[in-house]
């Protein structure tokens, strides 16, 4: 088996434990130990800072395209 096909499966097992353990973190730990307000303010929160990290990354690409020459290394 090839080094990329490997890496695929690795990489899908992480993505599929990934999910298993967010649904039964979402369904069985939260509703059994947080009320709705809770939730409701965790996924607010959550929500919130993908927004924000989002917006922050607006002019990144330009600013590393415009600045780079100045402070590119000589080595």
């Amino acid at each position: 088996m090839g080094v990329i096909a490997r890496q695929s499966i690795k990489g899908a097992m992480a993505n599929y434990l990934g999910v298993a353990i967010g649904f039964f973190v979402s369904f069985f730990v939260l509703t059994r130990y947080l009320t709705q307000e809770e939730i409701g303010l965790t996924r607010v929160m959550v929500d919130a800072a993908l927004l924000f990290s989002s917006l922050a990354q607006l002019g990144t690409n330009a600013s590393i395209v415009r600045f780079f020459p100045w402070f590119k290394s000589e080595i």
